[in-house]
């Protein structure tokens, strides 16, 4: 085992040689050394088994790790190989990651540990990871002014909102929403719903948005009993939500919601015992599987895209470049 509270001093006395030696030795720089000098360091660390810091060494180094971190806020780890959006998003930010021989390191993180998580940022920063890229922001998100105000590099995925630094990406889903409300307006749906998630999130709020400035627009009302909020688009169910929502002496007849959840409306539709598709006009978001059998519009995402974008905006900010915020409109797709 090696001895306690050796360092690189103490191997420079007991080979009798400079600490300089010793780091070019532990640095892989023998080049700089004469092979005496090298057998003496190597002999010493051999008979007292020292095993030098990495942490240490990463800490001396200028050069970039090439290493991008992944922080997925607010999802455990089996979530992100459940959930499809992490899948089309990877893949974008691998690509692009790969083409520039780049490595990544993924860090889910549940909200309760985000301070301990933001200091194994840091600490990741000094030399192991050279910038990040984060998922699931939100308004005033601690990540985002920790990171900031320490100059570490990082793309949010998300809008950030019209006054805040140019280090984002995303989609505009405040555009699909007036999008996917005027198509069922023209449907002639005049009691609209929507389900918009967790209201912390970037995308809550977009979504919220651009439903109620549309609804406005269209003559029609925003009722705080037609919104479906504080249940994750991905992975919560709405089913009570839902329920009590269909309950209602009028019931809606359009909305707007994530595929999640309309698998959560399926299953009240045959507890309620009324016809889907002769009821609701809907319009689906984050529509990953492309499995539903019924026909439904939905707003068409281009989620590769926007992960590459952001890696490629993260790379640039590494080689000390401005990049301006992307936001990608969703297409809406008639059905």
């Amino acid at each position: 085992m090696q001895r306690e509270g050796l360092n690189i001093s103490m191997i420079a006395d007991r080979a009798g040689v400079s600490k300089a030696s010793v780091s070019n030795y532990l640095n892989n720089r023998q080049g700089k050394l004469s092979q005496q000098t090298s057998e003496r360091i190597a002999k010493v660390i051999k008979e007292t088994n020292y095993i030098p810091s990495f942490s240490a060494r990463r800490l001396r180094r200028t050069d970039p790790s090439k290493t991008i971190g992944i922080v997925i806020k607010d999802t455990l780890l089996q979530s992100m190989f459940t959930i499809p959006f992490y899948g089309f998003m990877m893949k974008g930010i691998g690509a692009v990651l790969d083409k520039a021989g780049y490595s990544s390191l993924l860090i889910p993180e549940k909200d309760h540990d985000s301070e301990k998580t933001i200091g194994y940022l840091k600490e990741l920063s000094r030399g192991f990871v050279d910038g990040y890229i984060l998922f699931n922001i939100h308004v005033d998100d601690m990540y985002v002014k920790e990171l900031a105000g320490c100059g570490i590099p990082f793309i949010c995925m998300g809008y950030m909102g019209d006054d805040a630094q140019q280090n984002y990406v995303g989609t505009d889903y405040r555009a699909g929403a007036r999008d996917a409300v005027r198509l069922l307006a023209e449907e002639g749906c005049r009691n609209i719903a929507i389900s918009i998630g967790v209201e912390e999130s970037i995308v809550s709020r977009q979504l919220m948005s651009g439903f109620a400035e549309e609804m406005g627009i269209q003559g029609l009302r925003v009722d705080d009993s037609l919104v479906i909020k504080g249940k994750s688009d991905m992975d919560e169910s709405v089913f009570d939500e839902l329920l009590t929502l269909f309950q209602q002496p009028v019931w809606p007849d359009g909305i707007i919601l994530s595929e999640r959840h309309f698998y959560d409306l399926v299953k009240v539709s045959k507890v309620l015992g009324f016809d889907l598709d002769a009821s609701v006009r809907i319009v689906l978001y984050n529509y990953y599987f492309r499995m539903v059998e019924r026909s439904f519009s939905y707003l068409d995402i281009p989620y590769e895209e926007i992960g590459a974008a952001a890696a490629s905006n993260l790379l640039s900010l590494l080689e000390g470049k401005a990049t301006q915020p992307l936001l990608f409109k969703p297409r809406l797709v008639r059905k």
